[in-house]
């Protein structure tokens, strides 16, 4: 699951001493709680059987890929309407969701971005280790 690969990759290189690597599993285990929590609360939206956005879509992007749903439900409220009508009441409704859903997948956007900063920041700091102990070795020669 990826749940278990990002558990993988966060905790695959131990740092030299014990006190980081409980930091890191600490932080990334509420790290992985609250994105359990965002996917449980996203999950719920989903059950609804209306479309949900997509983590970084606009609005536009939203209702082009899920317009045939907004038809429908336009359709459902306004049975007398047809064609064309129907697409420009659909999008209003599509707004509205996107609207309910956009803080949601915001905070998914954000820790994942916090989450990506983090493991670049280790690969960055994995590099100059390499490069001091190289720098070291060549010295010791």
């Amino acid at each position: 699951s990826d749940a278990e690969e990002d558990n993988d990759r966060i905790f695959a290189a131990p740092e030299s001493t014990g006190v980081s690597v409980v930091k890191s599993k600490a932080s990334a285990s509420k790290r992985m709680g609250k994105r359990e929590k965002l996917r449980a609360k996203l999950e719920a939206f989903q059950a609804t059987g209306l479309p949900v956005p997509n983590m970084n879509e606009t609005l536009r992007q939203f209702f082009d890929r899920t317009a045939d749903a907004w038809v429908i439900e336009a359709q459902n409220k306004y049975p007398t309407e047809t064609g064309k009508a129907l697409r420009k009441l659909g999008f209003p409704l599509s707004e509205v969701r996107f609207d309910e859903l956009r803080p949601l997948l915001q905070k998914m956007e954000d820790l994942e971005a916090e989450e990506k900063a983090k493991e670049q920041e280790k690969i960055t700091r994995a590099k100059g280790k390499a490069k001091d102990a190289k720098k070291l070795k060549g010295r010791m020669k």
